[in-house]
């Protein structure tokens, strides 16, 4: 567990995708830009089981980047059914792996045999999360209403230690997450012109509750949009963020670092 510390002054992007083909040419330049630019740790996130050996190639290679498991809900039809939570829980003792996921639900793309499968994948990773005692990382796109409904039904179950990526959901979803315990972290999204309801939100979140992230190649925040993203951007991120919470920059790094800690207990902070 990191300990609490009160003065944090770089930054963590908590969810980017460095295993995907868009850094296949530069990703020692991309990483070292990061570094570069104050963002002192990344988390790279899995989509899929069976590209997991690309995340631990890279996150051994990488001192300061580390990687989660699991199955993206879009990606669930390339799992072997039924699900075998022991192949996550195994991959979890690595000591670089601090999260499962991403999981949840995607309506966006619906075959019409597809939702049945996203939940009872997503409900296996959230119970790999409980037995692993490793937080679990959650996609929802169209989907609220049913993500509603299986995170207040495993809530009975279990202590949800979850975060919403890349929240773009409904205030209702975000009032039910932070009832029940869970973190929203945030995208590029929030720099769009066009973002004024999500600005609403995040002005709603408890500091202590709320993470950055990139969730690199896609969404690369204003002045960088319509580019390929990637984990230094998040820096404009967190400057959107203190400009709506009418926080200073440093305060928005101390707190979202914290809290991003505090979640992904497994990464070492080094000197």
């Amino acid at each position: 567990m990191n300990k609490i510390k009160k003065n944090y002054t770089f930054l963590i992007d908590t969810h980017c995708h460095l295993d995907f083909v868009d850094y296949e040419n530069d990703l020692e330049n991309v990483v070292n830009n990061a570094f570069k630019n104050n963002v002192k740790y990344i988390i790279t996130i899995s989509t899929n089981l069976s590209n997991f050996d690309k995340i631990k190639n890279i996150i051994h290679k990488y001192k300061n980047i580390y990687g989660t498991v699991g199955t993206h809900p879009l990606y669930v039809d390339d799992e072997s059914i039924p699900y075998k939570i022991d192949n996550i829980i195994e991959k979890c003792k690595d000591n670089k792996i601090a999260a499962i996921g991403e999981c949840g639900l995607d309506y966006s793309k619906m075959k019409s045999d597809n939702k049945l499968i996203q939940e009872k994948i997503f409900r296996a990773q959230i119970e790999a999360s409980n037995i692993s005692n490793l937080p679990f990382v959650i996609h929802n796109r169209d989907s609220d209403e049913d993500m509603e409904r299986i995170l207040l039904d495993e809530a009975k179950k279990y202590k949800l230690n979850g975060v919403f990526h890349c929240f773009s959901s409904s205030e209702r979803l975000a009032e039910v997450a932070i009832e029940i315990g869970l973190n929203i972290s945030f995208t590029g999204i929030i720099t769009f012109k066009n973002a004024n309801s999500l600005r609403d939100i995040v002005l709603k979140i408890p500091n202590d509750r709320i993470f950055v992230e990139t969730d690199s190649p896609f969404l690369a925040p204003t002045p960088y949009r319509g580019k390929r993203n990637e984990p230094s951007y998040v820096v404009e991120i967190a400057k959107c963020l203190a400009n709506i919470k009418g926080l200073t920059y440093d305060e928005v790094l101390n707190h979202t670092t914290q809290n991003a800690l505090n979640f992904f207990n497994k990464i070492k902070i080094k000197d």
